[in-house]
């Protein structure tokens, strides 16, 4: 013989422990939503990035001028615009094999221009990749050195 099942009820155990998951899938999302903008974009869906053209001639820097629009050379699409310019002298390390010794030497007549730019967030950059791009006042390529 069969007997009925009774059908099963809900306990205050029960409850707290549905309370407890839903809790923790919460701040499973919200903290997700906070680490997927972990300082590689601005508020505006912007990335930062510095790019570094090496061993230019001297005065290469005064032709990067601050608001230009970036358009990628290979591509030939607008990926952003200029924000910023720091120019340094071209430094290269060298090795002197008489006396073991390794030094930075500055190369005369030529500098190292980093042209800080505004990129949309949809642009494909990452730290180390060649970058060629194209401006009303310059162009140039380099590598980019940083993010943010």
């Amino acid at each position: 013989m069969n007997m009925p099942q009774k059908a099963k009820k809900f306990n205050a155990i029960d409850i707290i422990i549905a309370a407890v998951i839903i809790a923790a899938i919460a701040v499973c999302v919200i903290l997700t939503g906070i680490s997927g903008n972990s300082g590689t974009e601005t508020d505006t869906g912007k990335k930062l990035v510095t790019l570094e053209i090496a061993e230019k001639h001297i005065g290469f820097g005064e032709n990067v001028v601050i608001g230009d629009r970036v358009t990628e050379k290979v591509e030939k699409k607008q990926i952003g615009k200029v924000v910023g310019v720091e120019v340094k002298p071209c430094e290269k390390n060298s090795y002197d094999r008489a006396t073991g010794k390794a030094t930075v030497t500055v190369i005369p007549e030529r500098e190292n221009v980093y042209v800080k730019m505004e990129l949309d967030r949809n642009a494909e950059v990452a730290v180390g990749r060649q970058l060629s791009i194209i401006t009303k006042h310059f162009a140039g390529y380099g590598y980019v050195t940083e993010i943010k």
